[in-house]
């Protein structure tokens, strides 16, 4: 398959670009860099704008956490057509993409227990992001996926950056060391090509992902998956920072008001058919170490949804 370069704007690449809002996201962010300057004022000298990515650990039972309610409470998912319908998004399968992305990437379901714990390990690098970025932000959308060695060198494992406004941010999480044997993420910066390398159990990376270009790397040995969980973020006024599933095919929200709504990312008609009741919303089924780390607001939505679903089915 031919090399595709994603440096363009997200209007080439975007399926349905209703309404052009980069003014207004462009104002919006010089309104937040403005009101948070006195507190932020060493926002040139941090690495993010020196190097162009700042990295941090993610640690043991953060990693420990989330790999196991991968392995006992989540399932995977199709890449498909599944934005919602409030986002900047692209039809892969348009592109002739969508196969080679189910091929290399084995992209997770977003359950609430999952959420929870990518949740817990934002909440506590919250303030290290805001100090780079200069501000407080926001989780605009969020997906997970594994990866082995047999991905090819294409599409997100092959040099690009993301095209979006510059605007946004991501922030990767990774669940394993990083080196070329387990997997890791490179950089290109100032025609250096740097391997990102950790001994830690788990690493974080803020990146000007539409800047600076990246490419992912697969593992090198046998039986060695790379678990990564992309965080698109945006400045903010607040911190947001709950996990928002916006589907596998979206970019980021049309306009700075704009937020990911439940079960609203059904796009594809098809999509509806290969829902499947997921044993993870009930009750029963949920390991009570976890079902209890839940607030009452998100224990009552986990019934809901379970509600939802078997009406559904």
């Amino acid at each position: 398959m031919t090399d595709i370069n994603f440096n363009i704007q997200p209007s080439e690449l975007s399926e349905v670009d209703k309404l052009n809002f980069k003014d207004v996201w462009e104002k919006y962010n010089l309104d937040i860099l403005g009101h948070f300057f006195p507190k932020y004022q060493n926002r040139q000298d941090t690495d993010l704008e020196k190097k162009g990515f700042y990295m941090g650990e993610i640690n043991e039972d953060e990693v420990s956490s989330v790999k196991e309610i991968i392995d006992k409470n989540t399932s995977k998912s199709k890449f498909i057509n599944d934005s919602d319908i409030n986002y900047v998004h692209t039809n892969f399968k348009e592109l002739g993409l969508e196969e080679a992305y189910n091929r290399d990437s084995k992209f997770f379901e977003q359950n609430l227990l999952l959420q929870n714990s990518i949740n817990e390990i934002l909440e506590r690098i919250k303030n290290n992001i805001a100090d780079q970025i200069g501000s407080p932000w926001r989780n605009l959308m969020t997906r997970f996926w594994e990866t082995e060695n047999t991905a090819k060198n294409e599409n997100m494992y092959s040099w690009h950056t993301d095209g979006m406004p510059h605007e946004f941010f991501k922030i990767m999480l990774y669940f394993n060391v990083l080196n070329r044997d387990n997997g890791s993420l490179q950089l290109k910066n100032s025609d250096k090509e740097i391997i990102l390398e950790s001994n830690s159990p788990g690493s974080f990376v803020l990146f000007k992902n539409s800047m600076v270009f990246h490419k992912g790397l697969p593992p090198q040995k046998n039986n060695v998956k790379r678990y990564a969980c992309e965080i698109t973020i945006s400045r903010a006024f607040n911190f947001f920072i709950d996990s928002a599933d916006a589907g596998n095919n979206a970019h980021y929200p049309i306009a700075p008001w704009v937020k990911a709504l439940t079960l609203n990312n059904l796009n594809d008609s098809n999509y509806k058919k290969k829902l499947k009741i997921k044993n993870i919303f009930n009750k029963n089924e949920i390991n009570k170490n976890y079902f209890n780390k839940l607030d009452d607001k998100q224990k009552e939505l986990v019934f809901l949804v379970s509600k939802i679903r078997n009406l559904k089915s």
